[in-house]
């Protein structure tokens, strides 16, 4: 019951600060969302303990992450919007899951990766009805088509077409950056064979 309560009262102090918070809507302490003004949050929708929403509001205040009526967000969910994230209605997000329009610069072998900067971002959207499995990943200017699965841990580099179920992970392929090596993998499990890029 007290836990209840604190939830309420978290809501509604982060109503305050947000674009728009629809009616009905929880958002679980201790959550925390990055430049709130830039977050718009539609009717019935619940963002569970621990997701961080971090979004980037310092040039101007459109909507970054727009989460759509009667969706659910998991634990432990970490969601960069830099440019713009969108989940339609009734997107189903399970714990642990990574969203992300952007990715940290990676070109100078010699220079800290956190020294580089960001790429410029590329927009995600996740239509009505998918569903998110756990600790999956959504890589930057993915669209998951309605009603479509992404399986647990699976990391999505491509679009997902309408009621589709993606059972893949990232594990091998390699490039050079500077005469360095950079890897990414990729396994198809179904088919259970490497699938080229």
């Amino acid at each position: 019951m007290l836990l209840k309560i604190i939830h309420r009262l978290y809501s509604w102090w982060l109503k305050l600060w947000l674009g728009r918070f629809g009616r009905k809507s929880t958002i679980n302490f201790p959550a925390t969302i990055d430049f709130p003004k830039v977050v718009h949050i539609g009717n019935k929708v619940w963002i569970r303990e621990h997701a961080w929403l971090n979004c980037d509001g310092r040039f101007n205040n459109s909507p970054r992450l727009m989460v759509g009526d009667g969706s659910y967000i998991g634990r432990f969910v970490h969601i960069n919007a830099y440019d713009s994230v969108v989940l339609e209605e009734s997107v189903l997000v399970s714990d642990r899951v990574y969203i992300t329009d952007v990715h940290h610069r990676y070109h100078e072998s010699q220079t800290p990766i956190m020294e580089q900067g960001v790429m410029k971002p590329r927009p995600v959207r996740l239509k009505r009805g998918c569903w998110i499995g756990v600790g999956a990943v959504i890589m930057p200017g993915v669209t998951i088509g309605q009603n479509a699965i992404v399986a647990a841990n699976a990391v999505v580099t491509r679009d997902l077409p309408l009621a589709v179920f993606r059972l893949e992970i990232m594990t091998r392929k390699q490039e050079t950056i500077n005469g360095y090596e950079k890897g990414y993998h990729h396994r198809n499990h179904r088919a259970g064979r490497f699938v080229p890029r």
